[in-house]
């Protein structure tokens, strides 16, 4: 989850923003859309942690985000490539899994593979689980240069 709570940020003397309140919760997309020079940057920068706020709190639980820049076709195509990527992971993770739960399976009760299937049921208890993204796409745009940012556990 991503929240602000109170944000201010400034360039210089101006404001780009006051006072602003959103919340983004795990699995949300949303897209930032504005002129130039209006804070779409500035905001990712103080989401990312590399530009302070002038006043108010950002809270990212989990530490995690990802961001997309250039215009839909190109955030599209990355975020096809990224859940392509995510699934083969998911994939190969879900082998390896049966993988061992077979070595296991085959071999608990004989004294001669007890250590090692002992150490492969505490290698499944400590890998940590791949979970597959949701594949829906948002709607098509029309292509102006925008931010988006996917918060992910």
């Amino acid at each position: 989850m991503l929240s602000a709570r109170d944000l201010t940020l400034r360039r210089g003397a101006d404001p780009l923003f006051e006072q602003v309140n959103f919340t983004i919760y795990r699995g949300d997309r949303v897209g930032l859309t504005g002129a130039n020079g209006t804070g779409k940057s500035s905001l990712f920068a103080a989401i990312c942690g590399t530009l302070s706020p002038d006043r108010g709190d950002i809270e990212l639980e989990n530490r995690t985000i990802r961001g997309y820049s250039g215009n839909y076709s190109e955030f599209e195509q990355k975020r096809s490539e990224d859940l392509a990527l995510q699934q083969a992971l998911k994939a190969r993770q879900t082998r390896r899994i049966a993988e061992i739960t077979s070595f296991v399976n085959r071999f608990r009760a004989k004294a001669t593979k007890a250590r090692q299937a002992q150490s492969r049921l505490k290698m499944l208890e400590r890998m940590q689980r791949i979970v597959a993204r949701d594949r829906h796409r948002p709607r098509r745009g029309a292509g102006r240069r925008y931010g988006c940012l996917t918060c992910v556990a």
